[in-house]
Order: structure tokens, then C-alpha cells, then sequence
């Protein structure tokens, strides 16, 4: 839980959240918490959470969106927050990400159709490109199981897991053997680029993360992994689903 009280008391103290009106009432909501967290699962339904990390989410987000479009003065009601007290504010939405799509029941069920196409995508010899659009939830979902390694955060983001607008990126490369290998890479905006509404272009490209999977060997120049290992380990994530029926 400590991960969680630092980011929720500092959303809190730059929203003023003691001297609101929502403070002062009868319920007292003067702060965030995740004491009241409760995880929703239905049959056939996505996953819902209740509690106050859901409004704080909701506000982290809004005062991204001030961040962008206004400046980091405007957006923090004039306090004075550094870069590092932005990604902490920043955190609050991809925690909630997190619980909602990460946890192997959950991460399965939705990855599973996504991880199918881009499997089949992979085996296809004559395909040159192939474009997906999707939340960031499904890529949260993808992450988890492929077991992307998560431990260095992006450069120049305010969401160092999944900013908004990012694009996971898979390679096939093909050597002068005829062996194929992938390659993995998270492409986002950077914070100025967002912004400044910047167009991507050969001369303003976006930023690019080179990404590493946890259960796979990296014994590969440039961040390469054999193809067929990449298509075995999402078949074997697959498989996970004929657990839980």
C-alpha cells in the first residue's frame, strides 16, 4: 500500500481536497485512500473497481489534461510541482490500469484475442504492416502476459508505463540465414510533444522504448528474440485460458 499513499496524498494536497466543500460535508472526503478498494468481477462483463482510487484516477487524469493543454503552473492550482511529483500524480491512473488488467485471470481473457491476431499476424511470410488500435488497457493486458519487463520507466513522460497515445510496436527481422527474430518497442509522445501538438515526422519522430521479456532468453544483438520463442511464449499465454474454464 505505501506505493499508493504517497502519489493520493499529494493529488489531494494539489487539489486543495481539505478545504473542499466535499471536505466539509457529511461524509468528510478529504482525502484518497485505497481502504474502500473493491474489485468487481462479473460473468461476462470487464472488471470494475469501486472506492476512492477511482475518483482519484479520474482526477489524475484531469489534471494531466491541464498539464497539456494549460502548462504545469495552471493545472497544479498554482502549486510548484517538479517533473518527478507530476509522474508520481502521473502513477495514479496506470495503478488503477493495473488492477484492472494486469492480474492473470483478467490480463488473459482480455489478451487473448489481441495475442491470437498478432500471432497469426507474426507467421504470416508476406505481411509488411499491420496497424491495431485499442485502450491502453489492452496493452496493459499484452505486457502481462508476455511478461514485458516493466523496472526502467520511460524518459520524458508523465505516464512512464503507457502515456497516452502509446503504440506497442512489434519487428520481424530476417537475417542473411533466412532466420527470423522480433524485436519489441513501446512508441510514445513525449511531454513536449503532447504539449505542443507536435505532427510526427522522419524529423520530429516520437520516442521509442526498447522493451524486454522476463521469461525469455536475450542472448541476441539489438534486442532481438528468435521468432519462434515469441511465438511459443504467446501460445503458451494462451493456454492459460483453458485453465480457468
Amino acid at each position: 500500500q505505501q506505493t499508493f499513499d504517497e502519489p493520493l496524498r499529494l493529488l489531494a494536497d494539489t487539489m486543495n481536497m481539505g478545504e473542499s466543500p466535499a471536505c466539509a460535508g457529511p461524509d468528510h472526503y478529504c482525502k484518497f485512500d485505497t481502504v474502500d478498494l473493491d474489485l468487481r468481477l462479473k460473468h461476462d462483463e470487464p472488471p470494475t473497481l469501486e472506492g476512492s482510487l477511482v475518483d482519484a484516477s479520474k482526477a489524475a487524469h484531469a489534471l494531466l489534461a491541464q498539464y497539456y493543454e494549460l502548462g504545469p503552473e495552471q493545472a497544479a492550482f498554482g502549486h510548484q510541482l517538479t517533473t518527478e511529483e507530476w509522474q508520481q500524480i502521473g502513477s495514479i491512473g496506470q495503478m488503477e490500469n493495473k488492477v484492472l488488467s494486469t492480474p492473470p485471470p483478467v490480463a488473459v481473457l482480455t489478451a487473448y484475442p489481441l495475442l491470437s491476431f498478432i500471432r497469426e499476424e507474426l507467421r504470416t511470410d508476406l505481411r509488411r504492416f499491420t496497424y491495431l488500435a485499442g485502450h491502453r488497457r489492452n496493452l496493459a493486458a499484452v505486457g502481462a502476459m508476455l511478461g514485458i519487463d516493466e523496472s526502467e520507466p520511460l524518459t520524458d513522460a508523465l505516464e512512464i508505463l503507457l502515456p497516452p497515445g502509446c503504440k506497442l510496436m512489434l519487428r520481424k527481422w530476417r537475417d542473411p540465414k533466412g532466420h527470423f527474430f522480433v524485436d519489441l518497442n513501446l512508441v510514445y509522445f513525449s511531454t513536449s510533444q503532447m504539449r505542443e501538438l507536435q505532427l510526427m515526422d522522419l524529423s520530429h519522430p516520437p520516442r521509442m522504448r526498447q522493451l524486454y521479456l522476463k521469461n525469455l532468453q536475450h542472448d541476441y544483438p539489438e534486442g532481438l528474440y528468435p521468432l519462434e520463442d515469441v511465438l511459443d511464449l504467446m501460445a503458451a499465454s494462451m493456454r492459460m485460458l483453458d485453465q480457468l474454464k
